[in-house]
């Protein structure tokens, strides 16, 4: 190939890698090969996977074209629990998020930009309604966590209304909703003893990371997310993705 084709090789290579080691250090510290529930707090259609996809693909042959410094921006909205209330500025949802993910966009010569604009105490509407105020008109990923807030009890028009102000804006960016509790236990009250994997668990080791997030973890998105009725089907365009952390607390 050309000289110039070589150069981005390397870097996509670069970045591959800083990804895996990233992701080996994640499954190390915990053990997800013995505690692989831990794979179940994402679910996306693979419509959302197929957007993910070329959002990322489409900022990496930018930057590579035009041979000027891109950037990824990652806003995330939501409660006390993305904003780091009781703990370090560094410990906060955001900053983890953006440290885990910085090295391999730098080596594609892209910046990504985590941006903490959760509020403590903050009231659903109209927050949820006004997202290009918070956001801007630059949001790669909008993150949505407010279940403590805004949960199961009437909010689908909120989350609708949420999802159609961020299709609203330019950048069009993909909408991630989380939960906002989260299983968590001290280190002296987990289970004893070797855990016996399940089938199910076996799966979730070995079936493709697609498969995982679009088949395998069904359960849980309708466990955490069946008040978005079909909110989640009806906006393909958003590529909405949601997190639920709650199946591994099986293991206390």
């Amino acid at each position: 190939g050309l000289p110039e084709n070589q150069e981005f090789i390397k870097r996509l290579q670069a970045a591959y890698a800083v990804t895996n080691a990233s992701i080996t250090s994640i499954f190390s510290d915990w053990q997800v090969d013995k505690y692989p529930n831990f794979l179940k707090s994402c679910f996306m259609h693979k419509h959302s996977w197929d957007i993910m996809k070329l959002k990322f693909m489409d900022r990496i042959l930018s930057a590579e074209n035009s041979k000027s410094r891109k950037s990824f921006i990652a806003s995330f909205l939501g409660s006390s629990v993305t904003a780091g209330q009781d703990s370090f500025f560094n410990q906060s949802t955001p900053i983890v998020t953006g440290n885990l993910l910085k090295p391999a966009f730098d080596a594609l010569n892209i910046d990504f930009i985590a941006k903490n604009v959760a509020l403590i105490g903050n009231p659903c509407m109209p927050y949820d309604v006004c997202l290009k105020i918070f956001v801007g008109l630059d949001a790669d990923i909008v993150h949505w966590e407010q279940t403590y807030f805004c949960g199961p009890f009437g909010a689908t028009y909120i989350l609708e209304q949420f999802v159609r102000q961020a299709m609203s804006i330019p950048t069009r960016p993909i909408v991630v909703f989380s939960e906002s509790s989260t299983g968590h236990w001290e280190a002296n009250q987990c289970k004893k003893g070797p855990h016996t994997l399940t089938t199910h668990e076996l799966e979730l080791l070995h079936s493709t990371d697609l498969k995982v997030v679009s088949k395998l973890n069904k359960d849980e998105f309708e466990r955490a997310w069946s008040f978005l009725h079909g909110i989640d089907r009806l906006y393909h365009q958003a590529g909405i993705q949601t997190f639920q952390h709650e199946k591994h607390s099986d293991y206390a």
